[in-house]
Order: C-alpha cells, then sequence, then structure tokens
C-alpha cells in the first residue's frame, strides 16, 4: 500500500508496474489488493472511456477507510474527468471529420447545420 500512497495523487494504479517495482509476481499484488479493498482501503470501477478503446479499471486507494459518499464522490470527478479528456481528444479532430452527433450546436452553426 506503502508505494501507492507514495506516488502522486493523481497517479493511475497499475498492479502490473507494482509488481515490477518491488519484484513479486502480479498474483502476489493481486492478493494483497484484494484484502485492501475487502477491508475498505481499496475501491474499483470498471469504466469504458469514450472511443475505441477497451475498458478500464480505475482504483482508488487511502490510507482511511473509503466510505460509500466518499466513492460517489471519486466517481464523479472520474467522470469528469473522463468527459473532460474526450472534450479535448475530439478538439485535436478536425471539425470536417466529426459526425454531427460529435458537435456541439456553436460547431454545428460553423456548417450552416
Amino acid at each position: 500500500m506503502m508505494v501507492v500512497l507514495a506516488n502522486h495523487p493523481n497517479w493511475q494504479v497499475y498492479p502490473e508496474e507494482i509488481a515490477k517495482r518491488k519484484g513479486v509476481n502480479r498474483k502476489t499484488i493481486d492478493k494483497y489488493f484484494k484484502i485492501f479493498e475487502e477491508a475498505g482501503y481499496l475501491r474499483k470501477i470498471r469504466k469504458k472511456p469514450p472511443g475505441n478503446g477497451g475498458s478500464h479499471i480505475f482504483r482508488f486507494f487511502s490510507d482511511e477507510k473509503i466510505s460509500d459518499s466518499q466513492f460517489d464522490i471519486m466517481k464523479q470527478r472520474l467522470n469528469l474527468s473522463i468527459k473532460k479528456a474526450s472534450m479535448n481528444y475530439n478538439s485535436d479532430i478536425p471539425k470536417s471529420e466529426m459526425s454531427e452527433s460529435e458537435m456541439s450546436e456553436s460547431e454545428m452553426s460553423d456548417f450552416g447545420h
């Protein structure tokens, strides 16, 4: 758990990376993650960010037990971050290549819709 808590607060937790850092196998990390989850110090959620990619597991750790209301706030912030990231991604795509469903009303008015 110290490996996780010692990193930047926005660091995304990758079990493979922790296993490599600590010189243990992935099963060992999974075993400890399960213990932390059952004790309430780890919560996780699987989300499929917008786009063609697959789903991701987002893990939230704390040095105190994570209550349901705290987890709800964490999920809201995650959803907001994903939405912002998606908006930044779409802003890199030329509008002429975007479908109407991907454009805002103001963007569509630029094209006479």
